[in-house]
């Protein structure tokens, strides 16, 4: 990208600015002649006429060059028109050469001021040309963002027509209604059907992201703990086949919340998901909800992989792995957990991770406000949560 340096079209050159500086020096050198006869050497102080523009049009160098060309032009004209060597030596006693001096002091400063006006004016076009192209990039990336966004929604939608003739003839191959079947092509169709159901899976949650708002939002009142045992019970026995303990504890009430039911299970799923999908064989899964200062407070927790610390703000970005180990080894896009925070977002509510590091595990909360607090209720969570910074929101795995 080219830098344009834009000129007022009225603003003059420095080769004019010189000219003029020499048509004043001039000026100046044809009046010293009547000027002195009239007042004598304090003729000479009307030298600051040159010395000032120079300053003020080119600048603190050209002023003191001025100041010292103006002070020989004096001696000059001084001498043709006295005669006498003593006499111009006179003039300048009595003051001709303090004034000279006086003459470069102020036209070095009337310099420096110039110096200056012209550094803030470079510096002002400089940052004007910087947010010109900041611009420009800006306006760039919200078009890449967008064609990646139209790109995604165009995907997901046209790969669900082929995808549902594929499920449709997996599930007639399953069945056997194409045929018998051996064991290993019983095998092979259970198969088949289950990444069918991994990849709609997937595909749906691509669209559901493109399209979450608040005007897809489907309110009703959300029993919390209902949800909270349903989707625990649901995830139960494949924690046991991963040998990992899932546990729930709960107050012996939760109030239940305005909100849009599907959604906020389809967050609790993709927490537990992740815990169970990250943990070892052997490991823990806790999940716990009480009340505090007015919201419901949700905590997801696991002794899995850990998150480093400087990725917990990351990883609730869209299509963000941790690393490419963690992608190759546990699959997964990297929107499970951005579409979390958008859901939530959406309730009015917070999300965020903590993790003390790689190997130490990590615990999710999520906070959600209620419409009408009801009286506090006893924490039976076992591990605290803190609060995430005022006015930014909690970040967690993808």
């Amino acid at each position: 990208m080219q830098n344009h340096v834009v000129k007022h079209p009225n603003s003059p050159s420095r080769r004019s600015r010189a000219l003029f500086v020499l048509g004043v020096l001039v000026v100046y050198a044809l009046a010293l002649v009547p000027l002195y006869r009239v007042l004598g050497s304090q003729a000479i102080t009307f030298s600051i006429l040159p010395v000032a523009a120079a300053g003020w049009l080119l600048g603190m160098g050209p002023a003191i060059l001025m100041s010292l060309l103006a002070f020989l032009v004096n001696v000059l004209l001084l001498a043709l028109i006295i005669h006498n060597p003593d006499e111009v030596i006179e003039v300048f006693h009595r003051g001709g050469l303090l004034g000279s001096i006086m003459v470069m002091l102020v036209g070095t400063i009337i310099g420096q001021f110039h110096d200056l006006h012209e550094r803030l004016k470079r510096e002002y076009n400089e940052r004007k040309r910087a947010e010109e192209r900041l611009r420009e990039a800006n306006a760039q990336l919200q078009a890449a963002l967008k064609a990646r966004e139209e790109m995604l929604q165009n995907v997901s939608h046209e790969l669900r027509t082929p995808l549902t003739l594929i499920k449709g003839y997996a599930e007639l191959w399953k069945e056997g209604m194409l045929g018998p079947l051996t064991p290993a092509q019983e095998k092979a169709a259970a198969i088949l059907n289950s990444q069918c159901d991994r990849l709609r899976y997937m595909i749906d949650r691509l669209i559901l992201i493109q399209t979450l708002s608040t005007t897809s939002l489907r309110e009703t009142q959300v029993d919390l703990n209902r949800l909270l045992q349903e989707a625990v019970q649901a995830w139960q026995a494949h924690a046991e086949k991963e040998g990992i303990q899932l546990s729930l504890e709960l107050p012996s009430h939760l109030p239940p919340i305005t909100g849009d039911r599907n959604l906020l299970s389809h967050v609790i799923y993709n927490l537990l998901d992740n815990a169970i999908k990250f943990s070892p064989d052997g490991g823990a899964v806790s999940v716990c909800a009480r009340l505090e200062d007015g919201e419901l407070l949700i905590t997801v927790s696991d002794q899995g992989i850990g998150i480093p610390p400087d990725k917990l703000e990351q990883v609730f970005e869209r299509f963000y792995q941790v690393d490419g180990g963690s992608t190759r080894r546990f699959g997964g896009m990297g929107i499970g957990l951005a579409l979390c925070r958008e859901i939530i977002q959406l309730h009015g509510g917070r999300i965020w991770a903590e993790s003390e590091g790689d190997g130490r595990g990590s615990a999710f909360h999520i906070r959600l406000p209620l419409r009408t607090p009801p009286p506090g209720t006893a924490s039976q969570c076992a591990a605290s949560a803190q609060q995430p910074p005022s006015g930014q929101p909690g970040p967690v795995r993808g």
